[in-house]
């Protein structure tokens, strides 16, 4: 039943990615030409490419995102791709040595940190369902009935 449902999830989790996605370039650029004191037409073909880029990567990015409240493997690769993509842009987008500051030093290693840290967690909620599974009921303990459900908190979903 939660397969079933996880997997209806993802044509609107590519959707949303797409529109999310697609919304964060187009303002990105439409906030970004004021504050550099520039016109919003000097950035217009950038803004094309990246709503372009936007359109393309988004759906994947939001149906795949749409798939971590999925335990077991598919969840933990699912719950991954953020914090990796994090690591992989800040590593493979570096600012030049000739315009590197501290400051890029300093953004890179808070983005490092994080997505380290959110690994972590993704990491032990996918162990912790794990474990889970392989333990037994306990004699006389409640199970789930069709009469008297156990009563479940929307969190129990999100961290297994």
């Amino acid at each position: 039943m939660a397969r079933r449902g996880a997997e209806r999830a993802a044509p609107i989790g590519a959707a949303c990615g797409a529109l999310a996605l697609l919304g964060a370039s187009v303002g990105y650029f439409c906030a970004d030409a004021p504050l550099r004191r520039e016109p919003l037409s000097s950035h217009l073909v950038e803004m094309v490419v990246w709503s372009i880029a936007s359109l393309v990567l988004g759906p994947l990015l939001g149906a795949i995102g749409s798939q971590v409240v999925r335990k077991g493997l598919i969840g933990m690769f699912a719950g991954l791709a953020v914090p990796a993509g994090a690591v992989a842009q800040t590593l493979l987008l570096r600012v030049s040595e000739p315009g590197r500051t501290g400051a890029h030093t300093t953004a890179e290693a808070i983005v490092c940190v994080a997505a380290a840290a959110v690994a972590v967690f993704v990491l032990a909620r996918t162990l912790r369902a794990r474990r889970l599974m392989d333990v037994p009921p306990e004699p006389g303990a409640r199970t789930p009935t069709a009469e008297a459900p156990i009563a479940r908190s929307v969190m129990d979903d999100h961290l297994g």
